[in-house]
C-alpha cells in the first residue's frame, strides 16, 4: 500500500505521545476530523505494523542507551589507579609518574575526573571519579542491594559460628584457641 504525506506525518506524530487524535491535528488533518481519522488510521494493518516496528526501533535504541550508562559506571567502578601510573626514572623511594596520554585505553580515560600535566612547582597529577558512587549505582541498577541477607549472632550461633570459620578459612588464619577462664580470687 502506498503511504500519503499525511499518513508518514501521522505516523512520526503518533509516536512522540501515543495519541491519536492530536497526532492527526499535529499530521495536517483538520481539527474536526482529526477524532475520526487518528483511530481510524490505527486500525489499518500497514499504520498497526509501522507502529509496532517504531516502537521496537525505540525500544532498541534506548536500551542502547541504557547499556551504555551501566558500561560507563563498570568503567568507574572497577577503575584501578594503578592503570595510570608507571615506576619513574628516579629508582629512588618509589617515584611514579603518569603513563602517557597514548598508552591509556577508553576504559580507562572514562573513568578519569581530573588531569594535570602539572606546572613548573608540581608535578603531573590525576583524579578518577568516585567508585563508591559507580559500585552503588551499579548494585541498586542490579539489584544487589535488595539482595542482603542478615545473620543476626543473637539468634543463629550455629550459622555465625559457621560462616566465622570459613572467612577465617578463606584469609588462611587459624581460629584462635578459647582464653581459659580467668582463675577466681581465694583471699
Amino acid at each position: 500500500m502506498a503511504w500519503t504525506r499525511l499518513q508518514r506525518r501521522f505516523l512520526d506524530e503518533y509516536i512522540r505521545d501515543f495519541n491519536a487524535t492530536l497526532a492527526a491535528i499535529r499530521a495536517g488533518y483538520s481539527e474536526r476530523s482529526a477524532n475520526h481519522y487518528g483511530p481510524a488510521l490505527l486500525r489499518r494493518p500497514h499504520m498497526a505494523a509501522a507502529i509496532a516496528a517504531r516502537m521496537a526501533e525505540e525500544t532498541w535504541r534506548v536500551r542502547a542507551h541504557a547499556d551504555r550508562v551501566v558500561l560507563e559506571l563498570m568503567r568507574v567502578a572497577f577503575s584501578d589507579i594503578r592503570a595510570y601510573l608507571v615506576a619513574g626514572k628516579d629508582e629512588g623511594a618509589g617515584a611514579l609518574t603518569l603513563k602517557p596520554a597514548v598508552q591509556l585505553m577508553p576504559n580507562e580515560t572514562a573513568a578519569i575526573l581530573f588531569l594535570s600535566t602539572g606546572s613548573r612547582n608540581n608535578g603531573p597529577s590525576i583524579r578518577l571519579h568516585g567508585k563508591k558512587r559507580a559500585l552503588a549505582t551499579l548494585a541498586r541498577h542490579l539489584g544487589l542491594d535488595e539482595q542482603r541477607s542478615f545473620i543476626d549472632p543473637r539468634t543463629d550461633l550455629d550459622e555465625t559460628a559457621r560462616l566465622r570459620r570459613a572467612l577465617l578459612a578463606a584469609a588462611g588464619v587459624d581460629e584462635p584457641k578459647a582464653l581459659p577462664a580467668p582463675a577466681e580470687d581465694t583471699c
